[in-house]
């Protein structure tokens, strides 16, 4: 989430340069307002917002995406070594258990 910060600066600074290329001589308000203007100013308004809504979503989305990804690679490579530990702990249990029965049975002669 602190990383919405600088993407709501980038959108600041898109903005300010969108008026800024369409307007260079520096139109004023009263004048932006015209009809000729007015598509121009809701063209930019709807940028604008999309940027400030839009892109702090699609990080989040793509962090979640890869976090996901993250999670679930993390989930075959844990399965994997499950496995292995288990395999190893039931040859251990094997041995261990010939040693013993081997033992117990030269106690008895």
């Amino acid at each position: 989430m602190k990383f919405w910060a600088v993407l709501w600066h980038i959108a600041l600074w898109v903005d300010s340069n969108l008026w800024a290329s369409l307007y260079p001589d520096g139109v004023g308000f009263l004048q932006s307002m015209s009809v000729e203007h007015g598509m121009k100013q809701i063209l930019i308004t709807m940028i604008a917002g999309a940027m400030y809504v839009g892109l702090p979503i699609l990080f989040t989305l793509m962090m979640a995406w890869a976090g996901h990804k993250m999670l679930a690679g993390f989930g075959t490579y844990t399965s994997g070594m499950t496995g292995t530990t288990q395999k190893a702990g039931g040859a251990g249990g094997s041995t261990a258990q010939r040693a013993g029965s081997a033992l117990l049975g030269s106690g008895k002669k």
